[in-house]
């Protein structure tokens, strides 16, 4: 059996004393099952020059209704237009009420939308090779049922949970789908596509899974570790040249001292060589 939601839109309400007191310009109806929706609007008289009676219609997405025109007769110093559409997945959008006033005129809109997941993160679920991984997605009203998909590239595929080995695992509790992968290999990081199923059609969310190998954490502290150990290394190698060229340097009077030395070493012998000459004579 269908159900008749109203939704009301009240343009212009009117203090006692004649003073407009709110404006409303739009209202949002979120909807998951195809209903009868009375949509209506109320205008008063001092906002529009307070003829006896003035035109309306109703639109959808911007394009006017046919049929919807027609009279509205001033009652209780107010205009009031009211109009039931049947609302399913094929009829959602925005529904505006337009009172034609003279060359202007005055409209608001009724947004129409289907339900969706409102606890959608970017932040992906990451675990490791080997282990496994829990992905979760919750709506409220509760759905039909619940539907996984993996999404590979551009294609979207069903979860199979009746695989053999089973990896898959799916439980429904109450407004909440939950999909365990077990046994994760690096090719489970992907895009999980979880589907509520609603009479006026399915919502889907999404679920980012990311699997890494237990080296990956570490991989930081390696690259920063190899880094120090390459700048001590060249530390200790630059000390060991300056090291050597200190070694091998010579004085700039280096060559006058060990000339001068070997000359007084020389000197003794000189002389002994003339000694003997003299004997000899």
């Amino acid at each position: 059996m269908l159900s008749v939601a109203v939704a009301q839109l009240v343009l212009l309400l009117l203090r006692p004393d004649g003073v407009a007191a709110e404006q409303s310009s739009e209202e949002r109806i979120e909807i998951w099952e195809p209903a009868y929706h009375d949509l209506s609007c109320t205008v008063a008289d001092t906002f529009v020059g307070k003829p006896d009676s003035m035109n309306g219609y109703w639109t959808k997405d911007g394009e006017e209704i046919n049929q919807t025109q027609v009279t509205i007769q001033k009652k209780i110093d107010q205009y009031h237009l009211q109009k039931r559409f049947y609302i399913n997945g094929s009829s959602l959008g925005n529904y505006s009420c337009v009172f034609m006033n003279g060359t202007k005129n005055i409209t608001r809109s009724f947004l129409i939308y289907a339900l969706s997941m409102k606890n959608k993160t970017d932040k992906p679920i990451v675990s490791y090779i080997g282990t496994s991984a829990v992905l979760t997605c919750n709506i409220k009203p509760m759905p039909l049922t619940w539907e996984w998909y993996k999404v590979n590239r551009t294609e979207k595929g069903m979860i199979n949970v009746t695989d053999s080995p089973p990896r898959y695992k799916t439980q429904m509790s109450g407004s909440e789908s939950r999909l365990t992968i077990e046994n994760l290999v690096e090719e489970d990081t992907d895009t999980y596509v979880c589907m509520a199923v609603y009479p006026i059609g399915p919502v889907q969310g999404e679920v980012t899974l990311r699997v890494l190998s237990f080296m990956e954490p570490l991989k930081p502290f390696l690259v920063v570790l190899v880094e120090v150990v390459l700048l001590v290394f060249l530390i200790l190698l630059c000390e060991c040249q300056g090291r050597r060229k200190g070694s091998t340097a010579v004085p700039e009077n280096g060559t006058h001292i060990d000339q001068t030395e070997n000359l007084r070493k020389e000197e003794p012998s000189g002389t002994e060589e003339t000694t003997a000459k003299r004997r000899k004579v």
